[in-house]
């Protein structure tokens, strides 16, 4: 694996990582009618 390839990959994981964060943040602070209340998981 070449440099530019590694730093990309780095990257590309780094932004999805970011991303996901962001979804679940947004997802558990404004998103108490999303989650469902009678799921199994706390």
């Amino acid at each position: 694996m070449n440099t530019k390839t590694k730093l990309l990959y780095v990257g590309f994981r780094a932004l999805s990582t970011c991303c996901l964060y962001a979804a679940f943040l947004m997802i558990t602070s404004c998103g108490d009618n999303v989650v469902n209340p009678d799921s199994p998981e706390p």
